[in-house]
């Protein structure tokens, strides 16, 4: 350290040379000049192309604040940091259960030391004195010790380096252990929201809705694949004096429909966290999977926070509500498909997450989708519609499906119409297959050829059968609805969406990140016409 420190001294001119060397420009700055553009330039826009994929995660989570946006709820940032007696006043003689789940947060406590025998030799008294008032602020926790080094560079005159050993050898003296702080991360959300809460319990702003979307710390001993120590959860508040359970649960409810999940089961929990309201708590189940919880906020736990107003509070877990309704299989693999999720889809893997978007949801319905798709093969089969007896209910006849239903609704359903001499256009009988990861249509009278020759993957598809799925869906719908009237009509079809079908989320993000392209088109004149007549 002392010959460093005497080195330093000698070559005053090595921090200037250094100096020149960094006034090298960058490749930014010089080709923000228009200078030594050329091939470099090409390169660098060749990483300005293509389509990224975002981590399924962060894309649910953008659809919940949209959401939750849409219902005028205000989106707050809560704290990650909850000083130990937040905990305290939430979970009272309760808490050295939820305390073995709590991470703490740890740092250095420095230790001040006698340092006059580790001074260089060589060193200045004013020197000596600038570095330990240096080192205080550091032990102090005034400043950093990168801090430091920088101060000790300005006020010694010594370059990066220099100061940097001289400090770490001395540091070895005042550095203390690791000890844990009474300051944990964020593990249970309705306890991290009560500083906000109390912060505005004061104002005349009822009700308050509020939201966030953040991770959750949580020491968990169950490691399985619903189960992980770090996960993100949509959490929201409704604070107001007129706040009621069934209000709220109409908020959740109607919360989930809007982000695709419906028949949500709330569960009673008999045994709640003493920050609900005994009796006051339900778990949300979908598929058999918790996604959340939703509750009020107990009475007690909020007026210690200084909160006098009734708060309804729910969460749904993201990861947990991706497992339930996208079908993924664990946490570590939604979370971290790099190292979890099998980064190679065979093209049979890929064909099986080719699904319809809209299924009929009754016998009847899925009946009627196999006697649609029987008359419109009878009808391309033929070139025009002909008198033809499909079932002992349904007939088709001219253009038309008639149900005579018994009681009050005679239900006509009519196919085709768009085309005067066929029923359907010439991309009718394209069948939906898998070559290389690729998902292509292919004409009805070459896919034998690129199944045999080429090895490709059928799917199970064409363009007609999900159309007529859709078609089946929204003839139920329609007569629930008591319509008189409807039709499915698609002219042209440009992507999967325009037959009624989609990707499972973990094939579209197969595909996008290895640029594979779907290519299903062509002129289809598919319609489904619907009249109910009230009898």
């Amino acid at each position: 350290m002392v010959s460093e420190y005497s080195r330093n001294l000698r070559c005053p001119c090595e921090g200037r040379k250094r100096g020149r060397l960094m006034e090298k420009r960058t490749f930014v700055d010089r080709t923000s000049v228009k200078q030594d553009t050329g091939k470099a330039l090409e390169n660098k826009v060749d990483y300005l192309t293509g389509q990224g994929v975002p981590h399924p995660v962060r894309r649910t989570v953008e659809e919940m604040r949209r959401v939750m946006l849409g219902f005028g709820f205000d989106e707050v940032e809560l704290s990650i940091f909850l000083p130990e007696d937040v905990l305290l006043k939430a979970f009272s003689d309760l808490y050295p259960l939820y305390q073995d789940m709590t991470y703490y947060v740890a740092w250095l406590k420095h230790q001040k030391e006698e340092l006059e025998d580790l001074r260089p030799a060589e060193m200045s008294d004013e020197h000596w004195i600038a570095l330990k008032e240096i080192l205080w602020e550091v032990v102090d926790d005034n400043i950093s010790l990168e801090e430091g080094v920088y101060r000790a560079m300005e006020e010694m005159g010594v370059e990066f380096q220099v100061a940097l050993n001289i400090l770490l050898q001395i540091w070895e003296r005042v550095r203390g252990e690791v000890l844990p702080q009474r300051l944990t991360l964020r593990s249970a959300m309705p306890v991290a929201w009560m500083p906000t809460l109390r912060a505005l319990s004061s104002e005349e702003m009822h009700p308050l809705k509020l939201f966030t979307v953040s991770k959750v710390f949580r020491r968990e001993h169950l490691m399985e694949e619903t189960h992980g120590r770090v996960f993100s959860v949509l959490s929201a508040v409704i604070m107001d004096p007129e706040i009621e359970m069934d209000a709220g649960l109409t908020v959740v409810r109607t919360a989930l429909e809007r982000l695709g999940m419906k028949d949500v089961e709330f569960r009673y929990k008999h045994y709640s966290p003493p920050y609900y309201q005994p009796a006051q708590e339900y778990e949300l189940f979908y598929g058999g999977v918790e996604v959340g919880t939703c509750g009020m906020l107990r009475k007690s736990v909020l007026e210690a926070n200084g909160v006098s107003t009734p708060v309804f509070h729910f969460e749904i877990g993201v990861e947990r509500f991706l497992m339930a309704r996208d079908g993924y299989p664990d946490i570590k693999g939604l979370e971290f498909p790099q190292f979890y999720r099998k980064w190679r889809l065979t093209d049979k893997e890929i064909a099986e997450g080719i699904k319809p978007l809209k299924t009929p949801r009754t016998d009847w319905g899925r009946e009627l989708a196999k006697t649609l798709s029987e008359g419109f093969k009878a009808a391309r089969k033929e070139g025009k519609v002909r008198m033809k007896v499909l079932s002992e209910n349904l007939t088709i006849r001219g253009e038309e499906i008639r149900r005579v239903e018994e009681g009050e609704k005679r239900v006509t359903i009519f196919i085709g119409g768009l085309l005067k001499d066929e029923i359907l256009g010439p991309a009718a009988g394209d069948q939906i297959v898998v070559l290389d990861g690729n998902i292509m249509g292919v004409p009805k009278g070459e896919v034998k050829k690129v199944i045999d020759k080429q090895g490709a993957t059928p799917s199970g598809y064409d363009y007609v059968w999900p159309l007529c799925l859709l078609s089946a869906y929204k003839v139920e719908s329609w007569i629930k609805k008591g319509s008189e009237k409807g039709e499915v009509v698609v002219e042209k079809v440009r992507s999967l969406k325009d037959v009624n079908l989609t990707l499972e989320p973990h094939v579209k993000e197969y595909i996008l990140s290895r640029g594979k392209s779907v290519e299903v088109q062509g002129p289809l004149f598919f319609r489904v016409g619907f009249r109910g007549e009230t009898q």
